[in-house]
Formats: C-alpha cells, structure tokens, sequence
C-alpha cells in the first residue's frame, strides 16, 4: 500500500498513513483506540456485576419507601 496524504479527521493535522481507509493520524488512532478498549472493559465489568448496575426495588416500592420517610420526618419535628 502507498502512503497517503491526509488530514486528520480528530485532531486537523495533515498525516501520512499506510492505511487503505484511514482518516486519522497515529496518535489519534491509539486514543481512539484506548478509549474504545476502555469503553468494552467497563461493559464487560458491567456485565459481569449486574447487582452494582440493577436496581434493587421497584419504583412503587421507592414510592412507598419515600411517603413513609417523610411522614416519619412530619411526626418527628411535630413532637419536638
């Protein structure tokens, strides 16, 4: 393959690359490509350990939790 002339998409500096279909430099690549293999790490760790991500009640159990809560919090400063 012959080296091209481009301007990098990410960063705006001309390159030259060996690349067919490349349209960023070698240093963007390798930050693109760091954050990319960062991104799937965290997926995978997400999946991994769904109980950190998922929640743990219902949106009616929240409800109740709440309105219990601050009736809780009504009666505590009415009998102070």
């Amino acid at each position: 393959m012959p080296d091209t002339d481009i301007i990098c998409a990410r960063c705006g500096k001309p390159a030259r690359i060996q690349a067919e279909n490349g349209k960023v430099c070698i240093t963007c690549w390798r930050e693109l490509r760091a954050e990319k293999r960062e991104l799937k790490t965290q997926d995978n760790l997400n999946r991994c350990f769904p109980y950190k991500t998922a929640k743990k009640l219902t949106d009616r159990e929240e409800q109740i939790i709440n309105e219990v809560m601050e009736d809780l919090k009504k009666k505590k400063t009415k009998g102070l």
